[in-house]
């Protein structure tokens, strides 16, 4: 999780508004730069926020894929193609398995890659499976993996730093998964300052005006 600092200093940077003796505030109001010089300080440390930020971002980077697959059998081939394109480091699949007539698993022989590790969910609900690069430091979280069922977690350990990775599918006719879910995004905030997740959650009736 970057800081909000950087990106906001970057969009700063990129305003087009301001002239060259012009100053960008946080908040996106110009400030002349013969204001005083509480000013000047202001631009210097955000200038150091800057430097401070971008190196994580580049040093750090990782590529990452996610897709819902809605039965991943008849799409690995696709799938496969696309990774041959990307070349991402993770790849996040949910909706592994067919809704009906389930005659398979999401650790079948058939949904292995050549070059990744597959973490997969349980047997159980549509599958979610989490694809790592074989050369990764990466394991199943097995306490995460035990909260919810059709979700697939992993810690990846990159320069003595965990990185917690998952992948969450929810069905949108399991009305009493919701509940289930924010109380998982709480224990993953709660146990680790790296994150990053993915998933199909099909909560299309969030009101983000009141975090409803």
């Amino acid at each position: 999780m970057q800081d909000n600092a950087f990106f906001n200093n970057f969009d700063n940077a990129e305003n087009d508004n301001a002239s060259e003796s012009d100053y960008i505030s946080n908040d996106g109001s110009v400030i002349s730069d013969s204001t005083s010089e509480s000013t000047e300080n202001n631009r210097q440390n955000n200038i150091d926020d800057l430097d401070r930020n971008i190196n994580p971002l580049i040093v750090n980077k990782v590529k990452c894929m996610y897709t819902n697959a809605d039965q991943l059998r008849n799409k690995i081939d696709e799938l496969e193609a696309q990774i041959q394109v990307v070349k991402p480091d993770f790849i996040l699949v949910t909706e592994v398995l067919p809704k009906t007539n389930i005659d398979i698993d999401c650790i079948s022989p058939l949904f292995n890659i050549e070059g990744y590790i597959a973490y997969p969910s349980k047997n159980t609900g549509r599958g979610v499976i989490i694809y790592a690069k074989s050369n990764f430091c990466v394991s199943p979280n097995e306490y995460m993996n035990s909260l919810y069922d059709d979700a697939s977690w992993c810690n990846w350990v990159k320069d003595n730093k965990t990185v917690l990775i998952g992948s969450i599918y929810r069905s949108p006719s399991n009305q009493n998964s919701c509940l289930n879910i924010i109380g998982l995004l709480n224990e993953a905030a709660r146990l680790y300052n790296n994150i990053l997740i993915t998933g199909d959650f099909n909560m299309h009736d969030i009101d983000w005006n009141f975090w409803t």
